[in-house]
C-alpha cells in the first residue's frame, strides 16, 4: 500500500506572528537616540562622542554600527522635501537646516547670524590654504598689518597658534580649527571651496587696508597698523 506523503508544517518564527526580533528593535531604538542626541547638540557629534554617551545610559553599541546607522539617517533626511539635512561636519555629525529656508529663519531670529568682514575672510582664506603660516608671511600676501584682524580670529576661535617658526624671531605660527570647519560646515579642509583661493591673489591686497577698517567694523576691529606700529604687538600676535 503507498503511503500518503507527509509535510512538516514549519514552525512559525517570531516574524511569522508579527513580532519583531530584540536585534531589530534596537536597532530601531538606536535610530531614534542618535536623532535626538544630534537634534539637541549645538556642535558635530563624532561617532565616539555618540557611543560614550550610550554606554552611560546602558546601551553598548559599536561605532561602526553607529555609522551605519548615521548613513542611512542621512539618506532619509536628503529627500528634497525635508527642511533638515545630517551632514557630516568637523570630523562629526550635525543636525542643519537647508540654506533654502534661511529667509525663514532669519524672520524667527532677531539676531543677525555672526558675520566675517572682508579682512577676516581673507586672512582665513590664506591661513587655510598656507597653514601653518606667521602672521609676517600674511602681511606680506595681504601687503597690509594684519594684527587687529587676526586677533579677531583667534577671539572667535577661528585660527589657534599651533607653534612657533624656527628662525631667530621665533614667531607664532596659525592654524585654522575645528570651529572653523563648523562655521563654514566643512568636515576637511580638503573640502574648501576652490573660490576662496581668490582672496590669496595678490590683486585683493590693494583693498586690504580699506576693508580693515571698513568692513564690519562693529564686530571687528581695524587692523593694528591704524592704532599702533606692528612694533608694540608683536610679543601678543
Amino acid at each position: 500500500m503507498r503511503q500518503r506523503a507527509h509535510h512538516a508544517t514549519p514552525l512559525a518564527t517570531e516574524s511569522s506572528w508579527g513580532f519583531r526580533s530584540r536585534k531589530e528593535s534596537a536597532r530601531e531604538a538606536l535610530y531614534g537616540q542618535l536623532e535626538a542626541l544630534l537634534f539637541a547638540a549645538n556642535r558635530p557629534l563624532s561617532c565616539e562622542e555618540l557611543r560614550d554617551i550610550l554606554e552611560h545610559a546602558g546601551v553598548s553599541v559599536l561605532p561602526e554600527h553607529i555609522e551605519a546607522v548615521l548613513r542611512e539617517l542621512k539618506n532619509q533626511y536628503n529627500h528634497p522635501s525635508r527642511g533638515l539635512r545630517l551632514e557630516t561636519v568637523a570630523g562629526g555629525w550635525q543636525i542643519r537646516t537647508r540654506s533654502e529656508h534661511a529667509h525663514l529663519l532669519q524672520l524667527l531670529y532677531e539676531e543677525r547670524p555672526p558675520r566675517l568682514s572682508r579682512a577676516a575672510l581673507e586672512c582665513l582664506s590664506i591661513i587655510a590654504y598656507r597653514q601653518p603660516i606667521s602672521r609676517a608671511e600674511i602681511d606680506v600676501i595681504r601687503g597690509v598689518d594684519s594684527s587687529g584682524t587676526l586677533r579677531s580670529l583667534l577671539e572667535r576661535k577661528l585660527v589657534a597658534r599651533i607653534g612657533r617658526t624656527e628662525d631667530a624671531r621665533r614667531a607664532f605660527t596659525y592654524a585654522t580649527t575645528k570651529e572653523f570647519l563648523e562655521f563654514f560646515g566643512l568636515n576637511d579642509l580638503r573640502e574648501l571651496p576652490s573660490v576662496l583661493a581668490a582672496a590669496t591673489a595678490p590683486s585683493a591686497s590693494s583693498e586690504a587696508a580699506s576693508s580693515d577698517s571698513s568692513s564690519d567694523a562693529s564686530t571687528h576691529p581695524p587692523d593694528a597698523s591704524t592704532t599702533a606700529p606692528s612694533s608694540e604687538i608683536s610679543e601678543d600676535i
